[in-house]
């Protein structure tokens, strides 16, 4: 919560400063920071983390690293926190949007990796902290793809709380 705060700080003087008008890239990154931060702090609830990073998204500028920094965020982070919000399919139109030659069971190989990301990521909690949604999403990692080895290591920590 406090990075989040802090991400929030900056991307205000960022605005205040004008750096969305005159290094639009610069406050995208800066927005993308803070959406993750958003993210972590309450992975299952990402609507803010999307509503912020839906604005980096909005804000970077056209042009190759623009156009670079949109693929790469969407790709990777708002299929993620789609993902933690139970929006599969969202997710998966994302993906598919991007290779559309990927058939069924590549699509459901990455969707499964997206979900053993959202694990891994807050997984470094303490135990007691862990949001009950974490096997849910391991869950489905396994069922999407029975070998990642990752989504197993989660379940059998969970496996562990008292």
């Amino acid at each position: 919560a406090r990075a989040a705060r802090a991400n929030a700080d900056a991307v205000e003087a960022y605005r205040r400063y004008g750096f969305f008008e005159s290094a639009p890239l610069t406050a995208a990154y800066a927005l993308a920071e803070w959406a993750d931060s958003e993210f972590l702090a309450d992975p299952t609830n990402p609507q803010r983390a999307l509503q912020i990073l839906d604005e980096a998204l909005r804000i970077a500028p056209q042009g190759q690293n623009g156009d670079t920094f949109r693929r790469l965020h969407t790709a990777e982070l708002k299929t993620t926190y789609l993902l933690a919000g139970g929006r599969e399919d969202d997710a998966r139109t994302i993906l598919r949007s991007y290779d559309a030659r990927a058939d069924a069971h590549e699509l459901d190989r990455r969707i499964a990796a997206l979900y053993t990301d959202v694990g891994t990521r807050v997984i470094r909690r303490p135990i007691w902290d862990l949001p009950e949604a974490l096997s849910t999403w391991s869950e489905r990692a396994l069922e999407l793809d029975p070998g990642n080895a990752d989504a197993t290591k989660a379940l059998k920590r969970l496996q562990l709380q008292p």
